[in-house]
């Protein structure tokens, strides 16, 4: 599912609607969408969703247009977000045609948008729907990202080092875990479940070496 949105140009945040977000995510996502200004020029443009993980939240975004379109899940549901998202970019473009082509900064005439994402949100999910492609954000640029919010207080440790399956903190000496080539951590239990759908990491899709592969061979 598809918890929230915020609709970028230009710098300016046209629209935001995130219901779910609490006061600590809402911190988070502030300073996301700082540091993403900062470093979006330096992501490959494309029709396809660009997709990373901070903390507990899953943060896509998409240029439509000139327009950045930015979502938040708490998980990660890569078919809720190719569908859906096609159907919130589509809409917005369309409610909005004039509004964006005469923008002045005001922007409070997307608001009553509140109740047409809510509704598509709300939709079953068909399989036949038209999808979005999902891509990954460069690892170099993940990382900028990652190190700006950790240096401004924004994330700790703990989000850094969270499991990229199930987002939740991995203890330090408690609790095994590995990590693809890109340092992306998992839990060692979520990967074993994970690697019955794809040997590849959830985060930027690189391939697990043979030599984590193979802990489960000798298990």
């Amino acid at each position: 599912m598809i918890d929230g949105l915020y609709v970028i140009k230009d710098g300016v945040c046209l629209y935001s609607r995130d219901p779910k977000a609490d006061m600590e995510e809402k911190v988070i996502i502030s300073g996301f969408l700082t540091a993403f200004n900062q470093f979006a020029k330096n992501i490959p443009k494309g029709g396809n969703i660009k997709q990373i993980v901070i903390g507990k939240m899953v943060m896509s975004f998409l240029l439509s247009r000139n327009l950045i379109f930015v979502f938040r899940q708490s998980e990660l549901n890569s078919k809720a977000l190719q569908v859906l998202s096609s159907e919130i970019i589509e809409s917005f473009n369309d409610n909005f045609k004039s509004e964006l082509g005469n923008f002045r900064g005001q922007t409070s005439l997307f608001a009553n948008f509140d109740e047409e994402f809510d509704r598509i949100i709300s939709k079953e999910i068909s399989l036949s729907a038209q999808k979005i492609s999902i891509e990954y954000v460069p690892a170099d640029i993940e990382t900028a990202i990652i190190e700006k919010l950790a240096s401004n207080g924004y994330i700790s440790e703990e989000d850094i080092n969270r499991c990229k399956i199930c987002l939740m903190e991995i203890f330090e000496g408690l609790e095994e875990k590995v990590s693809c080539p890109n340092n992306h951590p998992v839990h060692l239990d979520c990967l074993k479940h994970w690697l019955v759908h794809s040997n590849s990491c959830p985060v930027c899709q690189i391939k697990y070496p043979s030599s984590i592969l193979n802990i489960f061979d000798k298990k």
